[in-house]
């Protein structure tokens, strides 16, 4: 079952604190800018490309990408595909923007499934000067992306896995990348751990910090500051996998079920002069009730 969206409740905030007038109140109205849904033919070829439902951003295919056996999702088969490995099998589209107006409100979220829990041993690609040899412990980070954001480092935003102390004892979990700025990773004794074969709503919103939300539920992240860094993106999206310069690398290895950006805006709810007044009258009434 999938869980209530933090942004959907945020919006549902503001038609609340505006029906019953009280002292101004900051709420939030959203605006869904993209959305995929993966859903499909069990096990067909996946669209090529594949167009959102909303604004039409559509993204090529790249490598193999087919439905799952449920047809329920896209199978992103890209078993070994971490930090320094090449991803094999992706979305992309390398020249379109996401049409962010507020960089300082919004969000992005996917509902995933790992195959596995990405290694941490496998042995980093010959093309990143490593010797290719699995159990060799050269790619001790775990890294994969299942959304990226804007290509370039500084202005762009991943959400991966991530292997909190490195190497093969290390606690894979979930994390919000900033390439060249800083890297939260999720408590995962707090929810915020990798679950194989079971579906995962991950959710990522920025409102002055960065936050993750699991199955509805906000993650404690761990940082060294950033976390109030503001990103607008640039051009370029990438589902599946992420770029390390000018490599696509980072493949994710499971079913993505579907995917979305938004935005929010900060409303003020003030109350009327004549619903201030109502509610004067309203308390002057209990208050004669209370004396008789």
């Amino acid at each position: 079952m999938r869980s209530k969206s933090p942004l959907k409740t945020i919006a549902v905030a503001v038609a609340l604190g505006a029906s019953f007038g009280l002292a101004s109140t900051a709420s939030a109205a959203m605006t869904v800018l993209h959305s995929w849904d993966f859903a499909g033919t069990a096990g067909t070829t996946a669209p090529d490309p594949t167009v959102d439902t909303v604004a039409g951003f559509s993204l090529d295919a790249v490598g193999s990408l087919n439905h799952d056996s449920a047809g329920t999702g896209i199978d992103f088969a890209n078993a070994g595909g971490n930090l320094n490995n090449f991803a094999q099998n992706y979305y992309e589209n390398t020249t379109g923007t996401i049409g962010l107006t507020n960089s300082a409100h919004w969000g992005f979220s996917a509902v995933v499934n790992l195959n596995a829990i990405p290694s941490t041993s496998a042995g980093i690609d010959p093309a990143f000067g490593g010797t290719g040899v699995p159990g060799t412990g050269e790619d001790v980070n775990g890294e994969s992306t299942v959304m990226q954001i804007g290509f370039t480092p500084g202005t762009s935003v991943m959400l991966q896995t991530f292997n909190t102390a490195g190497g093969a004892d290390g606690t894979p979990n979930w994390a919000i990348h900033i390439p060249g700025v800083v890297l939260f990773s999720a408590d995962p004794t707090q929810g915020g751990g990798l679950t194989p074969g079971v579906d995962q709503h991950l959710e990522v919103i920025f409102d002055g910090a960065w936050k993750l939300f699991i199955d509805g539920s906000e993650v404690p992240l761990n940082a060294a500051g950033g976390f109030d860094t503001v990103i607008n993106p640039d051009t370029g999206l990438r589902i599946g996998a992420s770029n390390n310069g000018d490599n696509v690398v980072r493949g994710f290895d499971g079913i993505i079920r579907s995917a979305s950006i938004s935005e929010f805006q900060e409303v003020t709810v003030i109350p009327e002069p004549a619903s201030m007044a109502l509610l004067g009258i309203g308390g002057l009434a209990l208050l004669r009730r209370r004396r008789h």
